[in-house]
This record gives C-alpha cells, structure tokens and sequence, in this order.
C-alpha cells in the first residue's frame, strides 16, 4: 500500500478575493482609504524630518542625544 502525500487544498491556491492594499477585512470606502494612506505618507515625511533635525543637532553640538537631553535638564530651575 502506498503512503499517501497530504493534497493541498484548491483554495490555497486561489488568489485572494480582495487584492487591494488594504490590510483590514474591514470594507472601507475608497476616498477614506486614500485619505488614511495620504495622512500616514505625511507621518512618515515628518518623521524623518525629524530625525533629520536631531542629526543636525548633534553634528552642531558635539554631544549625543541623551546628553543633550542632561544638558537642559540640568539647565532647568527645578529641584530634581
């Protein structure tokens, strides 16, 4: 008696029913998709613009992050 190999299913093999980009199984409304994707696009813009800045930052100051942050922690008027 042959041993028999496990058939993989014929819907494995069926494309998805929804091939958008949308990764929720949650319908949504094409323009409120298009206005979530617009608003993450600008997110990640200003995060790296962000980073951008704080590189700056230590290229002009000479110290890393954290120790910026000590510096104006100490610079601060509070009993600490």
């Amino acid at each position: 008696m042959p041993s028999r190999q496990p058939q993989p299913s014929p819907r494995a093999a069926e494309p998805s029913a929804n091939p958008s980009p949308n990764p929720s199984p949650l319908p949504y409304l094409a323009q409120i998709f298009a206005e979530k994707q617009l608003k993450e696009l600008k997110n990640g813009r200003l995060a790296m613009i962000a980073v951008l800045g704080e590189m700056m930052a230590q290229q002009v100051s000479g110290y890393g992050t954290y120790e910026q942050l000590g510096l104006i922690v100490k610079s601060l008027p509070l009993p600490l």
